[in-house]
């Protein structure tokens, strides 16, 4: 079945332009979903390397404890000042152009956090840490992506986001092999190997149709209306607890005398079990309805802000509770988005800017 689309950016004045959209297939718009959550696992597997590496990096760079978490911290930092940005550049530019951005950002930050580290230069770790989140920020935009080309598919953003799970699940073996290979510079090895996941990520990026199939009747407002903001409310309650967990997680694991290699592993399982529930409501919606989604998440989420880190049993309860409580979170959170009134990308950016700013409380107060 075709459809035909108007493109009211291409129609601005001044602009030469056609008008009309391309026609596309319902199998041409699948096959670009699947694209966009092929290059979301890359996204994933390259923060999963980043988490491990920074955790460690950090604890040994820092002059003093207390900044120790700044280059996670400003991962996350870097992801939030993104969202807005890559709104407005994909709506200027088109997909591949503002996509491409966000990859070169990756890959120039894994490069730099790379020579940082053995250099020992905390500084250029952190820059480089910055650049990485900013990479971050452009992926977590490919959710929006494909539930816009399926005309208000919270399904279509489910399964973008269920590319995380193949790339948490690769993650650490990855991480174990880098290690074994590369020994003591293990450390200063992983960003590299992030930024290259970012490269390999530009195939799937470029071959994706120039511009977005917008959502909605294009003569309707995009209203903020209450399910927005109760969205919005959530998913940062959510990205706030995740994160606090895991950026308390790698300084108990070592203090419970676990190395790298099962920081790397219970930081991966995290984001793998952060993933699952989605496969099951991405697959059988009537399964997770939303209520249940929204109310699962938000008390998993809570409980995980109760558990101490004394043990490696406390801790990892923690972050599996917060992953868990998150992966529900989203689905309920997605229905919102994208199933209820009209979105605009500048709303979905400022979404995200609202999220990944409770994502970067919930490192700062690990």
């Amino acid at each position: 079945m075709t459809s035909l689309d108007l493109d009211a950016a291409a129609a601005r004045a001044g602009r030469l332009d056609c008008a009309c959209a391309p026609l596309a297939t319902d199998g041409a718009v699948q096959a670009e979903t699947w694209r966009l959550a092929a290059a979301f696992g890359l996204a994933i597997f390259a923060q999963a390397i980043i988490f491990t590496a920074l955790a460690a990096a950090g604890s040994y760079l820092a002059s003093r404890p207390s900044v120790a978490t700044a280059p996670l911290a400003l991962t996350f930092l870097g992801a939030a000042a993104a969202g807005l940005p890559a709104s407005l550049l994909l709506d200027q530019f088109g997909r591949r152009a503002a996509f491409a951005i966000g990859i070169s950002l990756g890959a120039a930050g894994g490069a730099l956090a790379g020579w940082a580290i053995s250099a020992g230069n905390f500084p250029a770790l952190c820059i480089g840490a910055f650049w990485l989140g900013l990479a971050q920020g452009f992926a977590l935009f490919y959710r929006h992506a494909a539930a816009i080309a399926r005309l208000g598919g919270s399904r279509a953003a489910l399964l973008v986001l269920l590319g995380g799970f193949a790339g948490g699940l690769l993650a650490p073996a990855a991480i174990s092999l880098c290690q074994s290979i590369f020994g003591p510079y293990a450390d200063a090895a992983l960003p590299v190997l992030a930024g290259l996941a970012n490269i390999a990520a530009l195939p799937l990026i470029v071959s994706l149709p120039h511009r977005f199939v917008e959502a909605g009747d294009p003569a309707r407002p995009a209203r903020l209306d209450a399910s927005f903001w109760l969205a919005v409310l959530l998913g940062a309650f959510a990205w706030f607890a995740m994160t606090r967990a895991m950026a308390r997680a790698p300084s108990a694991l070592i203090g419970c005398g676990v190395g790298g290699t099962g920081i790397g592993a219970a930081e991966a399982w995290h984001m793998i079990i952060m993933y699952a529930p989605m496969a099951v409501a991405a697959r059988w919606r009537g399964a997770i309805p939303t209520l249940m989604a929204l109310s699962v998440g938000a008390g998993l989420s809570l409980l995980s802000l109760a558990f101490g880190q004394v043990s490696v049993v406390t801790i990892m309860t923690s972050l599996l509770m917060a992953g868990t409580g998150w992966s529900f979170l989203q689905v309920g959170v997605s229905r919102l988005l994208y199933e209820g009134a009209p979105r605009s990308k500048i709303a979905f950016g400022a979404n995200d800017a609202m999220i990944l700013t409770a994502a970067l409380l919930g490192i700062l107060s690990a």
